[in-house]
């Protein structure tokens, strides 16, 4: 009467989305080889709040956009702190319209050494990652006087009250939810990140 969830664990996920729709319907998450515990928190945070189980391909198409109401911020650099390579793929393909300057980092300890040697103008910040997590990552950049006003915005499945409010007590700006919604992410980093000069259009 109430099944459990079901998240199916394969190398060839991305072949599934050709699996017959009768198929597809008894399946409630699917992650690929090789498993790590971010991509493991993902999918179980979409089964159980009934997320489409293949989200990760439908949203790994770039959004249908030119990019012109990106105007304002074109050209921004941006450090993207993302452990999970599916994930890194779905932010840089929406990054893409807006032509902006990115770096990878794969965890907050990366994160601190890119910061250490050079400026962005916003931070995209995975939660859940290996070796130090995105909650310590930006509570340490909050620490160097350089970045205290650098934008860091959380890009997290994990968007109950009590994770908002850890991630805004370790010094986050803002909260982009995963999957992504590109006029949610658009709208957020227009909202953040530093207009260009040369635009009359004021930060908000």
């Amino acid at each position: 009467e109430n099944p459990p969830s079901i998240i199916m664990v394969t190398a060839a996920g991305r072949l599934f989305d050709s699996e017959p729709q009768a198929r597809q319907h008894y399946i409630d998450g699917l992650i690929t080889k090789p498993l790590n515990p971010s991509v493991l928190l993902d999918a179980m945070m979409n089964a159980l709040s009934g997320q489409d189980p293949l989200s990760f391909v439908k949203r790994s198409t770039a959004p249908h956009t030119d990019g012109s109401e990106l105007a304002p911020i074109r050209g921004a650099s941006i450090l993207l702190v993302e452990d999970n390579k599916i994930n890194q793929e779905v932010a840089l393909e929406f990054l893409a319209s807006g032509n902006f300057q990115v770096a990878v980092a794969e965890n907050g300890l990366e994160a601190i050494e890119y910061l250490s040697n050079q400026s962005f103008d916003c931070v995209l910040m995975d939660i859940h990652m290996p070796k130090m997590d995105g909650l310590e990552a930006t509570r340490t950049i909050r620490k160097m006087p350089q970045h205290e006003q650098l934008p860091i915005l959380a890009m997290t499945a994990n968007m109950m009250p009590d994770d908002i409010a850890a991630a805004t007590n370790a010094g986050m700006n803002a909260h982009i939810s995963k999957p992504i919604n590109a006029t949610a992410f658009y709208q957020t980093l227009l909202q953040w990140i530093p207009h260009r000069s040369n635009n009359p259009t004021p930060n908000p």
